[in-house]
């Protein structure tokens, strides 16, 4: 909710019984809050047109008609053009100036002298008196009751210095609840849980019982090998998962939710927690069934526990800084799949540290696989000793006396620092735990950085020309009274000769949008209409402050104020694409929404009653325990329930 709402093309695959619905919904919602709805829409019909107050048509980027609704019709018949009976009013308008189809809608004595090309109709809508109306009441001022800032109390000058009105514990707390319902469900439970003690069972059994000697030695290092190998392959099954909130997250992080670091803190701890619970059971599996070393009181048990854990967080690391670096899923899966194979290939069992290229000794120091492998190397082997059969004595000779005979292997330490080249004068049992935890710290670091310039879409610096700038001793929005009041606050918005130029060649450019000029009052309805390209999201995303690049001139205030950081606070924004959390309910959904939103002084009793409300509103008390769902799924919420969620 918000004081100024945008809604784009949300009729879009919607029939016209589902339109008018929505429709009404959204002229209920403006009158019950008087709050400012702009939206543009498609196959508009009368029923649905007639809610609304004022309607804005534009074509190619220039403003042909904005005024009252019920003078539509009277505007464009005064310039030649006549609305057949069987037409729609809002395909009347598309038709005006659509050259291929105009002729239908020309009055045939005016054949001649109707206007037919975009520059005609905005000389004639500039010269009509709804293009003056429209500058006396901009010059008038189309604006509320804006309070000067330094009247506010100090705790109201707090919300507006905050970026998000909850502290960053808050966040962190309502993040990681969601995290858990999202990723405790019972299918991927089951699924993760099943996955892994079915390979620790597998491998158990193949390795059943290690004897301590020769092949039992070489054995090891294989069994501790796939240990590794499976931990590290898991990151990429999970890439794509991390995508699909990605969306979620950008969505939410732009309109003030939460930050990124409450966000990827909450999701790492949550798969440390699962990922605890699951190494728990799989080390315990594998150390018993194959019978590794159990000496020191298990303190050998303990760090193989803990080291198997560190490489699933760092791995779980990597695959996080991955999908915040890459902007596909795709490219993102084929990186982590990269990394994956080529750390476990340089992890120093396939490919011993001295038979590494040098040109590839960066892959084998940078592969946290390495660390763990050769710290649980160092972890198993140390203190053991092995012996060796008859049969593994050397020389393999019959003739040779089994006196004469030796044993290759000795100490297990001897071992590993023979055939693998493990430095000996390395603590590395140590060392490679310290060297995964920093690892683990810096890769944290870097998503942090990476998601903080991550945008839903790619941002430039817009150049505002034109604009004047907001004196620090205003505001433009009323904040809330000491009483809490959750209520929306009106707000007067205006827009003055707005001109949207985009760079499309090195020193060209082309302008999309031409000297628009409008304003919305509260509890008013404003259509937005022009045939497809004619501009509509582009007017929404300038005046919503949205547009990521180009040159915007011209001015655009609330109640007589520019716009600065804080609107976004008090607006809101539907896009033309429905973006939620599959596994919530509509109830959770706009419960998670009023929770992060709403200020911290509001309370619990006062959101439940918006909340309550809101259901109520949108007609979604009959859904609220119903799962959102994919749009593809057959329980999921339908196009036009997904839309007024939205």
């Amino acid at each position: 909710m918000g004081s100024v709402v945008f809604l784009d093309n949300i009729s879009k695959g919607l029939d016209a019984a589902t339109t008018l619905d929505i429709c009404t919904g959204i002229h209920k919602y403006a009158k019950e809050f008087n709050s400012v709805v702009f939206c543009s829409l498609q196959q508009l019909g009368n029923d649905a047109f007639r809610l609304f107050d004022k309607v804005m048509l534009l074509d190619s980027g220039k403003c042909i008609y904005f005024g009252a609704v019920d003078e539509v019709e009277g505007y464009f018949n005064s310039i030649g053009f006549e609305r057949p009976r069987m037409r729609s009013m809002a395909d009347f308008m598309l038709s005006v100036s659509d050259p291929f189809i105009s002729k239908s809608v020309t009055k045939a004595e005016c054949l001649g002298s109707a206007p037919k090309t975009v520059e005609d109709f905005e000389k004639l809508y500039q010269d009509s008196s709804h293009y003056c109306d429209v500058l006396e009441k901009l010059q008038e001022g189309v604006c509320g009751d804006a309070i000067p800032r330094s009247e506010h109390p100090k705790t109201s000058k707090k919300i507006l210095k905050k970026e998000c009105l909850q502290t960053y514990p808050s966040q962190f707390c309502y993040l990681l609840r969601r995290s858990m319902r999202l990723s405790w469900d019972r299918r991927t439970v089951m699924t993760d849980f099943g996955t892994k003690i079915l390979i620790a069972f597998l491998v158990g059994t193949l390795f059943w019982q290690l004897q301590l000697t020769s092949a039992g030695a070489y054995t090891r290092t294989g069994l501790l090998f796939m240990v590794c190998t499976v931990f590290a392959i898991s990151a990429v099954s999970g890439v794509a998962k991390k995508y699909k909130y990605n969306c979620v997250f950008l969505k939410q992080r732009e309109s003030r939710f939460y930050h990124a670091s409450p966000f990827h803190l909450a999701g790492v701890i949550d798969a440390f927690i699962k990922n605890a619970i699951i190494c728990l059971v799989f080390s315990t599996m594998i150390y018993l069934m194959v019978g590794l070393n159990l000496s020191d009181a298990g303190i050998h048990y303990g760090y193989f526990y803990f080291m198997i854990l560190t490489l699933a967080t760092a791995m779980e690391m990597m695959a996080r800084f991955v999908t915040v670096v890459v902007p596909t899923s795709d490219g993102a899966i084929m990186v982590i799949g990269v990394l994956a194979v080529s750390f476990i290939i340089y992890s120093g069992y396939l490919i011993p540290l001295a038979s590494v290229p040098d040109w590839f000794i960066w892959i084998y120091w940078m592969s946290p696989v390495q660390f763990a492998y050769r710290g649980l190397m160092y972890n198993e082997f140390t203190g053991l000793e092995f012996t060796c059969s008859e049969d593994e004595l050397v020389p393999a000779n019959p003739y040779v006396p089994v006196s004469d005979r030796t044993c290759t292997v000795g100490s297990g330490s001897d071992y590993i620092n023979d055939r693998y080249s493990f430095p000996a004068d390395q603590d590395w049992i140590s060392y490679s735990f310290i060297t995964l935890w920093g690892t683990i710290l810096l890769l944290f670091v870097g998503i942090i950085i990476f998601a903080r310039r991550q945008r839903l879409r790619g941002k430039t610096l817009v150049s505002h020309k034109g604009a004047k700038r907001i004196e620090d001793d205003m505001t433009s929005v009323e904040l809330p009274d000491d009483t809490s009041s959750v209520g929306i606050k009106h707000a007067y918005f205006t827009w003055k000769g707005i001109s949207y130029d985009v760079p499309i060649k090195r020193g060209e450019t082309k302008q999309l949008l031409d000297n628009i000029s409008g304003y919305a009052v509260p509890g008013k309805l404003c259509a937005l209409m022009g045939a497809s390209g004619a501009g509509k999201t582009t007017l929404m995303d300038v005046l919503a402050q949205r547009k990521n690049k180009g040159t915007i001139q011209g001015d655009i205030k609330v109640n007589g104020q520019g716009q600065d950081e804080l609107f976004c606070r008090l607006s809101g924004y539907v896009e033309q694409m429905d973006i939620h959390i599959s596994k919530t309910t509509v109830r959770e959904a706009i419960e998670f929404s009023a929770t992060l939103r709403l200020p911290q002084d509001v309370t619990e009793e006062e959101r439940s009653e918006l909340v309550e409300k809101t259901l109520d509103l949108l007609e979604l008390r009959e859904l609220q325990s119903n799962i959102i769902g994919m749009p593809e799924q057959a329980q999921a919420l339908s196009d036009e329930q997904r839309k007024r969620l939205t």
